[in-house]
């Protein structure tokens, strides 16, 4: 299974507050990435993890995980 046609879904990680986290290789750059998708599928409920994104997208610290881009799936895993 692809997630936008980059990404090759290896396996689930986890579930937290926000949505499921899964474990995916990058097609192209051929590395491993963390893919996570979101409970709430309503946009005006999706503000907290908006702000989760923007703030971890600017950080670009060793232990932390990077922000690349984001996408929408009309499909759940």
């Amino acid at each position: 299974m692809l997630f936008n046609e980059n990404y090759q879904y290896i396996k689930l990680l986890g579930e937290g507050g926000f949505g499921k986290v899964a474990l995916a290789k990058d097609v192209l750059a051929e590395r491993l990435v963390a893919i996570k998708w979101l409970k709430e599928t309503d946009p005006s409920e999706q503000k907290h993890i908006i702000h989760e994104i923007k703030s971890v997208a600017n950080l670009g610290q060793k232990g932390i995980v990077t922000f690349y881009h984001h996408f929408k799936k009309d499909k759940n895993i």
